[in-house]
């Protein structure tokens, strides 16, 4: 199944952008998925993706990604977070344990 690559930091920020763009919104910050995929390049990792038209009907996949909703955390928003519980990020990089988790 033929892969394309982000190379560099432009791939990495036109990537984020058409992500923002096409998502639907609850996603997250788009600056924080650049600096994820950033971090990621920079550590040697390779990063690729696959066009949909090129997988299987019958695939099971996962797509995890965070793109698309650039709304501000609101005071109330963030206190509900608190009273679940939620005060602070234990897990830097959250959709790389989903698929642990998944696998």
């Amino acid at each position: 199944m033929p892969t394309k690559e982000l190379k560099n930091i432009t791939d990495i920020k036109d990537f984020v952008r058409g992500c923002t763009f096409l998502g639907t919104g609850g996603g997250g910050s788009p600056e924080e998925g650049v600096s994820l995929l950033i971090d990621t390049l920079e550590s040697g990792k390779i990063i690729q993706w696959v066009d949909i038209n090129e997988i299987d009907d019958e695939a099971w996949v996962t797509s995890p990604a965070g793109m698309g909703s650039i709304a501000p955390v609101t005071k109330e928003k963030q206190r509900m977070f608190e009273q679940l519980g939620l005060k602070k990020r234990k897990i830097k990089r959250m959709l790389v344990e989903a698929v642990r988790e998944l696998e």
